[in-house]
This record gives C-alpha cells, structure tokens and sequence, in this order.
C-alpha cells in the first residue's frame, strides 16, 4: 500500500459513491495542515503559466475561489509522488490506461449504449493512481499547449 498519514492506514477499497471527504483521515489532514496546496484549498482552476503562484480570486460565476498555476499543481504533484511512490514519468503516464477502472457503461453512435462491467467496490490505490495520472498528464497539456484546467467536481 501507498503512504500513510498521521500513521494511519489508507482502507485498501473503497465502495461506489463513497465520499472521500467524509473519511475521518482526509477530514484530519484537511482540518490539521499547516500548509497551502492547491489540491485541497478548495481550487479547480489552474492557469497555464510557468510560475508557482496561488491566489484568491472571484471566478466568472462570483464565487471566491483560489486560483492556480498549472506550474504549481505540476511541482505539487512532483511532491506527492516523491512522498509516496517514487515513479518515473513514464510510469505515472501509464497509470492512465493500467489503472483504475473502465466505465459501468458506454454509448456511441454506432453502437449504442453498452453496458460494461458494474463495479460496487474498487481498490483505493489504483484508483489513486489513475488520478493522480490524469492531473499530471492535465498540467503537461495546460503548460505546452497554455490552456486552463478546471476541475469540476
């Protein structure tokens, strides 16, 4: 298993529909930080800029919000990988396709809707990992390309 927090152990599964925010050890570890990420204060808007900056910002809809740089969440996501797993780029890039889980169900124009597999419980770490590959993968496209990403949650 991945790292741990505050020497707890990270459940191994977690069942469909479960609420991260609702886990006594993610509570804890929001409640207790003494520092500022990106990830978890509350930001889902990264700017493609090549700084680490973070700020409070009022976005188009009038909600404060902080705001980010996909600089940042990329040193950020450096950090967590060097906290726990320790993989090379090219491994982080894999968990995209080796990771995680296919959707319940599909649809296209030719075939229609197709259901797939129903998963009711899945492994926390793989689907960590998936995750954590897709943001990586978010923040390279927004720098090289200098597009935003919002994260909508």
């Amino acid at each position: 298993m991945g790292p741990k927090y505050s020497h707890k152990e990270v459940p191994a599964t977690v069942d469909k529909g479960f609420d991260v925010y609702e886990h006594p050890i993610v509570r804890e570890f929001l409640e207790t930080k003494d520092f500022q990420l990106s990830l978890f204060d509350g930001n889902g808007w990264w700017l493609p800029i090549r700084q680490n900056i973070l700020f409070n910002y009022v976005l188009p809809n009038s909600e404060k919000s902080p705001l980010s740089t996909s600089a940042l969440l990329l040193e950020e996501l450096k950090a967590y990988n060097a906290f726990g797993w320790n993989a090379d780029r090219d491994t982080i890039l894999s968990w995209s396709k080796a990771e995680g889980y296919p959707a319940d169900a599909a649809f296209d124009g030719e075939s229609g809707y197709q259901e797939g597999t129903m998963h009711e419980t899945y492994a926390t770490e793989s689907l960590a990992k998936f995750a954590f590959s897709i943001l990586w993968q978010a923040a390279e496209f927004s720098l090289e390309h200098g597009v935003v990403i919002v994260y909508d949650f």
